[in-house]
């Protein structure tokens, strides 16, 4: 694979984490995050039918 299709498939990766990054600190970044782990928030957003959209070992 050509080294520049990679580095365009890790950016599209890091602005998708990014913007689960965002929501969590806005979700619960706050005192509504006192005390879950972060086990808790990915159960209670896939109870919630939340698609991630990237590989599962980076959620």
């Amino acid at each position: 694979m050509p080294v520049d299709y990679i580095q365009k498939g890790d950016s599209i990766i890091a602005r998708r984490l990014g913007k689960i990054r965002k929501e969590v600190w806005h979700r619960y970044g706050s005192i509504s995050g006192v005390g879950l782990t972060h086990r808790e928030i990915r159960d209670r957003w896939l109870a919630e039918g939340r698609k991630f959209d990237v590989p599962a070992r980076l959620c």
